[in-house]
């Protein structure tokens, strides 16, 4: 009788402590858990833009850098990505400087990407990747 209940002790202190193990592991980054993105998350994001893009309405083409700065045409600028994963262009032209929004979504392969005026929820903006 003891025997059985020493094996039983055994293997609920396991099924506890994997269990514990399965619970923490699960729930990963605690920033994620208070609804924040993680660093790492940003970065790796950024990345799916890195390249060169063609619109596919007026062949303009759009260059993301590494360092977070993009050029567009004549243009300059950096780019970010907010905690909502809103795509955030800055333009730096002469003295003039602006900043434009989007949602943006990318195809299954990253080979396309939309961008959506955030207001009308509408394309904006739809580019190929070429390099």
């Amino acid at each position: 009788m003891k025997k059985i209940l020493l094996f039983a002790g055994i293997i609920l202190l396991c099924v506890l402590i994997l269990s514990t193990w399965f619970f923490i592991g699960n729930l990963g980054n605690f920033a994620q858990l208070l609804g924040k993105e993680s660093t790492k998350n940003f970065i790796d994001e950024k990345t799916r833009f890195v390249g060169t893009w063609e619109s596919t309405k007026d062949s303009s083409r759009y260059t993301f850098k590494t360092d977070g700065s993009f050029t567009y045409s004549y243009m300059h600028g950096t780019y970010e990505i907010n905690e909502n994963n809103i795509l955030l262009l800055n333009y730096d032209h002469d003295e003039d400087s602006n900043s434009s929004n989007y949602n943006y979504q990318f195809s299954t392969d990253d080979t396309i990407l939309t961008l959506y005026d955030i207001d009308t929820l509408e394309a904006a903006i739809v580019l190929k990747k070429i390099q």
